[in-house]
């Protein structure tokens, strides 16, 4: 792992150290593969994997609860207010399109002035959606990685 994803590692679970989960959720979230994450933080690969199935879970219920109003909440919108100290308030309809609860991790972006609010889930979707369009065809990258990392293999046993 190199040490660049550590930093960033770090970052993303700054005043977390007291709660593994939690720690786990959020580098999930952000795209961390379970192994790397599970190597970071000192804990079984297993316990990662529950942590994850676990809010895979969790967030297919709320999916799930929320997918009848998903067709109408599309165009949804509401008129906010900013508090003296700058904090919005997002009303329980909008948290129910967006399938968030209290407590849930949201990712806040200003583009062309407007302030876009999205679950790292769908943040992540955004980016791989991204991706897909710059891959010709139906190319896996994780495909293709996993055949140079075994073609390097082969080349580093050859010349030992």
């Amino acid at each position: 792992m190199l040490e660049a994803n550590k930093d960033a590692m770090r970052r993303l679970v700054k005043g977390l150290e007291s709660n593994k989960s939690e720690m786990i959720r959020r580098l999930a979230a952000a795209g961390y593969r379970q192994a790397d994450v599970a190597r970071f933080l000192g804990v079984r690969d297993q316990f990662v994997s529950n942590v994850v199935r676990k809010e895979k879970s969790k967030a297919s219920e709320r999916s799930s609860v929320t997918s009848k109003s998903a067709s109408r909440s599309a165009n949804l919108r509401a008129r906010l207010t900013l508090d003296a100290d700058g904090r919005i308030s997002i009303p329980p309809e909008l948290r129910a399109a967006m399938a968030v609860a209290g407590g849930d991790e949201v990712i806040a972006r200003v583009v062309d002035g407007e302030l876009r609010v999205a679950t790292p889930a769908m943040a992540v979707k955004r980016v791989q959606k991204m991706v897909r369009e710059l891959i010709p065809g139906n190319d896996s990258l994780a495909d293709s990685l996993i055949a140079d990392r075994r073609e390097e293999a082969a080349r580093e046993a050859r010349d030992e």
